[in-house]
């Protein structure tokens, strides 16, 4: 029997009850095929960050820890923040970054997936918290205040990424549509408010770890826009997300 659809109209708080189980599996580090390890930090001033990767992969059901070491406090930030257990310990290894962070991801499946920023404290506190967005975060990525890494999770039962349900564009600018999958090899398919149909294998601007990047040329453009995994599960054949765009148009000064 067919999986209910995964329909992301209204936003969600979900309630996660953890186990803290010793009898939970740890996860081994599986490299993203397209891995590098230019945002772990440690050179450039910013916080080091342990897997030293651009992402990585865990299987569902599993458990890891991320670590971060600095000169000065560090704090979290993810998209996924309901997922996070976080604590703080003294770094004696290193005399350098006396400052130890480590973030705790439990039994993961497909709604963690998202990239995990260690932020100096100094500079993460001068944010706003309605103004904590990934955007922000990698501009401190870029400045040397925060390092990053992305988590995909192979998930048996979903193949795609819960998103922000409703995007807002101005007319002739760029949007991201964030139909993201769980895997970064998984083929997403994107269905437009007017019928068009674009692939994420086929179309130039898209990443696994944003979604579709699109031009509004119209305030027609706007309405619901669909995510649909190609191919997906068996058990879980109506599996999308709806994703509401609205449009306006761009005023003359």
């Amino acid at each position: 029997m067919a999986m209910l659809p995964r329909l992301i109209l209204l936003p969600l708080l979900l309630i996660l009850r953890i186990s803290w189980s010793d009898a939970v599996p740890l996860q081994q580090f599986s490299p993203d095929p397209d891995d590098s390890i230019e945002n772990c930090g440690g050179e450039n001033g910013a916080p080091l960050m342990t897997p030293c990767k651009s992402a990585i992969i865990l299987d569902a059901q599993t458990s890891t820890t991320l670590k971060c070491e600095d000169d000065e406090p560090m704090s979290w930030w993810t998209s996924q923040s309901q997922y996070v257990h976080v604590k703080s310990f003294d770094n004696t290894e290193d005399p350098a970054r006396p400052f130890g962070t480590s973030l705790h991801l439990i039994e993961v499946t497909a709604d963690y997936v998202a990239a995990y920023y260690c932020v100096k404290t100094s500079k993460f506190s001068q944010i706003a918290k309605e103004e904590q967005s990934d955007e922000a975060m990698i501009e401190l990525v870029n400045q040397g205040y925060a390092s990053s890494i992305y988590v995909y999770v192979n998930d048996p039962d979903t193949k795609l990424v819960d998103s922000h349900n409703v995007v807002t564009a101005r007319q002739y600018t760029d949007v991201v549509i964030p139909c993201k999958p769980a895997m970064p090899d998984t083929e997403v398919l994107l269905e437009t408010s007017n019928g068009e149909m674009h692939s994420s294998k086929s179309v130039g601007r898209y990443d696994p770890q944003r979604g579709f990047t699109i031009e509004i040329r119209s305030i027609v453009d706007g309405g619901d826009y669909y995510c649909r995994p190609n191919p997906p599960f068996p058990h879980n054949e109506e599996e999308m997300t709806s994703i509401e765009k609205t449009a306006n148009r761009c005023q003359s000064p």
